[in-house]
């Protein structure tokens, strides 16, 4: 097998489209391997020897950095990656050789799991544009004029469904009037971006027959690997080994790719299963958590040297010690209704808010401030949106509210 064979074949287990149901989300490392029990007496006596030892590297030692040095160890998910992938997964679809009887593909996914940039991405390459979603007041009038396929005998592409109603009694028409022509046929071969929360709203909101959907398969510990592993070749030619600040662990295999060996850290398997294996959510994490020593500088000429690149060991804040934003067990009902709307809507503006919650300006007002000052939301060009760091938080909240969820 080729190189490029192998490279593709890996790539595709990393960046998987499957059917909605085959979705599995990642168990914690509670959940061990046989082996690992098997192995838990023989290592008792040890353990126990180190956990009354010193940390394997002092806290003080060891320092946070800038941006600029984030930016080389772990930069920006490249979703090109999984615009590839999907491009194989639909590949027959396109040629009109599927065997599914389908004119509508939707890729549905939580907020940050990449469905809409995947589709953005494959649509840049293909040389296709996307729809434009409707403004406020299209929606709020069932203005019908927004829909205009752009790509000429080619499909159509609209990555937000989510942008397309308001939970409203005036908000509602213009997406079941799309849902109804889009599913029947009407408008002729698209593609759908869904976020899963919407999804599940739509699902109970229009009954007409549900098109072939799919979803990115959920990062576990293995995909987390393999992406971080790449990103931090991405912007440097430098080697970095990742291991664990506490303990020494790796946290990417010492050998990776090639053939694992020695025991590694579970910092990763935690990391996939408090994300429910959400890319987004998890890179988050992972941005925030590299430390170097104070020696260790990171020249700005990295890679452009003739000498061979060096290996730099980044040191990973354990799982354990890692901030998470939470919601205090005593918040109001307020709290849960206005994260609740932002979720199906994949955010929105004060203004907007106003229109569809049942509060006071004032109410709602004070809950976004609060919920920002806890890190659990932000604001960017007047739009409300979880952030990624607070978003497995809110979910457990909106959840133990008795509010309709998504599958993720």
């Amino acid at each position: 097998m080729t190189d490029s064979n192998s490279n593709e074949e890996k790539e595709r287990a990393v960046w998987d489209f499957i059917p909605l149901s085959e979705y599995v989300i990642p168990s914690p490392p509670v959940k061990q391997k046989v082996k690992k029990q098997i192995n838990f007496f023989k290592n008792l006596i040890k353990n126990e020897k180190e956990n009354t030892t010193e940390p394997f590297i002092q806290k003080l030692d060891l320092e946070k950095l800038p941006a600029s040095k984030l930016d080389r160890i772990a930069p920006a998910i490249d979703w090109a990656n999984g615009s590839n992938q999907f491009h194989q997964r639909i590949n027959d679809w396109l040629e009109e050789k599927s065997s599914y009887n389908h004119e509508i593909i939707t890729l549905i996914g939580p907020s940050f799991s990449g469905y809409d940039e995947i589709l953005k991405n494959w649509a840049e390459r293909q040389n296709l544009e996307c729809i434009s979603p409707p403004n406020a007041d299209q929606i709020l009038s069932s203005d019908k004029s927004w829909f205009n396929n752009p790509n000429e005998n080619s499909p159509w592409i609209f990555p937000n469904l989510e942008s397309a109603f308001f939970r409203h009694t005036e908000g509602l028409n213009l997406i079941r009037d799309f849902l109804d022509k889009a599913y029947s046929g009407t408008l002729g071969k698209g593609i759908i971006g869904c976020n899963s929360w919407t999804w599940n709203f739509l699902s109970y909101l229009w009954h007409g027959k549900f098109p072939y959907t799919l979803t990115l398969q959920a990062f576990d510990q293995d995909r987390l690997t393999d992406v971080f592993y790449t990103l931090s070749k991405k912007e440097s030619h430098r080697e970095y080994v990742f291991r664990q600040s506490d303990n020494g662990k790796y946290i990417i295999p010492k050998n990776y790719p090639d053939e694992d060996s020695g025991e590694n850290s579970e910092f990763l398997q935690s990391l996939a299963a408090y994300c429910r294996g959400n890319l987004g959510v998890a890179y988050e994490y992972w941005y925030s958590s590299p430390r170097l020593e104070p020696d260790e500088i990171l020249s700005e000429k990295d890679g452009n040297s003739s000498d061979p690149p060096s290996k730099l060991t980044v040191w990973i804040t354990p799982w354990n010690q890692i901030k998470k934003p939470f919601l205090p067990s005593d918040s109001k009902i307020e709290k849960a209704i206005v994260l609740h709307s932002l979720l199906i809507h994949n955010g929105l503006s004060f203004e907007i808010l106003k229109e569809l919650l049942p509060l006071s300006p004032n109410q709602i007002m004070e809950t976004l401030i609060i919920l920002e000052e806890a890190e659990i939301l932000g604001e960017v060009d007047g739009k409300w949106t979880v952030k990624p760091a607070g978003y497995p938080a809110v979910r457990e909240f909106v959840q133990s509210n008795d509010y309709l969820v998504d599958q993720f």
